[in-house]
């Protein structure tokens, strides 16, 4: 397994691009959220459908017994945004269809309403989501440590895949990135 890369993007969040055996990520047993004494893990799965489509689970993430329902709660944000947008999706589109009255004529007018209801309800459950987090459930939630598959420019035919994680807490990215030789 090679780990040939990691930059730091911002103040918060530390990304490490990931290149070979993924089951051989190491990670430093501490909760990756607060640096506690880890008693669950955690995992999550990344999709891309580039060269083929590819399926990858980042396994073994270890959280406390504080955090790990901290995570699961986000985790429970982010699906209820996804419904919130579907909703507010629908229902912008249904709203716009009958202001406008019926003519086989608007047909494109109303695909273009629909994609653009869907826009603004996936805007507005974002914005719900991000407020209720940050205001009302600051200490309830915690941002986990994520991921995504990207297209490695330098495997030239083969199927090359890199993942990327992104983990939040400074001072466990950099006992991440001396655990795997980064």
């Amino acid at each position: 397994m090679s780990i040939p890369s990691a930059t730091q993007v911002g103040r918060e969040i530390n990304k490490f691009t990931i290149r070979g055996n993924i089951d051989g990520v190491k990670w430093p047993q501490e909760c990756a959220n607060c640096g506690r004494p880890p008693t669950n893990t955690d995992s999550f799965s990344m999709t891309a459908n580039f060269k083929g489509g590819f399926n990858v689970t980042m396994k073994g993430i270890p959280y406390c017994e504080i955090c790990y329902p901290k995570i699961k709660r986000h985790h429970n944000i982010t699906s209820i945004k996804l419904v919130v947008t579907f909703l507010i999706g629908v229902l912008l589109s249904l709203l716009l269809m009958i202001s406008q009255g019926q003519s086989d004529s608007l047909v494109i007018l109303y695909g273009m309403a629909v994609v653009t209801s869907f826009a603004v309800g996936y805007g507005i459950s974002w914005l719900l989501a991000k407020l209720i987090g940050k205001v009302f459930l600051k200490d309830k939630i915690a941002e986990p440590v994520s991921g995504e598959l990207k297209q490695d420019p330098n495997a030239g035919n083969e199927k090359g895949v890199s993942v990327v994680l992104k983990i939040p807490r400074e001072e466990y990215a950099s006992k991440f990135a001396d655990l795997n030789n980064v």
